[in-house]
């Protein structure tokens, strides 16, 4: 199956790890975060903007949700579409038939990637790297 590509501009799909340690102040993470938003590169996807939440309300602290919602309206978001369902199958049949199965997220951020064309930034190359052509880089 040939992979469509994604908006011209839109080349990296940006994990919950990158986001999360380049607010925690993680230099490397934060120069990758910044650069890619500059360029107009970046996009991310519902799954892992509803991490990003997660942690805002486990934080407990009366900005974290805030903070968020201040990133939220400076991101891209990438759409789940019918094909990213189809790849998103793939993946999880192909992870659970081999016995490397990465977590549901992981492959469906991973899906949204393959569908667009892009590559997946992140922390996580581990569980990244299982998914067959999908392009996994780090920082």
């Amino acid at each position: 199956m040939a992979l469509p590509q994604a908006a011209p501009s839109l080349t990296a799909c940006l994990d919950t790890s990158l986001i999360v340690d380049a607010i925690r102040g993680d230099l490397a993470a934060r120069e990758k975060v910044v650069d890619l938003v500059r360029q107009g590169a970046a996009g991310v996807t519902p799954v892992t903007l509803g991490f990003l939440y997660i942690g805002a309300y486990r934080m407990g602290r009366a900005g974290a949700v805030q903070e968020v919602r201040d990133l939220e309206r400076k991101l891209r978001f990438l759409p789940f579409r019918p094909r990213a369902a189809r790849w998103f199958g793939q993946i999880m049949a192909h992870l659970r038939r081999s016995g490397r199965e990465t977590g549901t997220e992981d492959a469906m951020i991973a899906a949204i990637a393959l569908d667009l064309g892009m590559r997946v930034v992140t922390r996580d190359v581990r569980h990244f790297s299982r998914v067959p052509g999908l392009r996994v880089e780090t920082y």
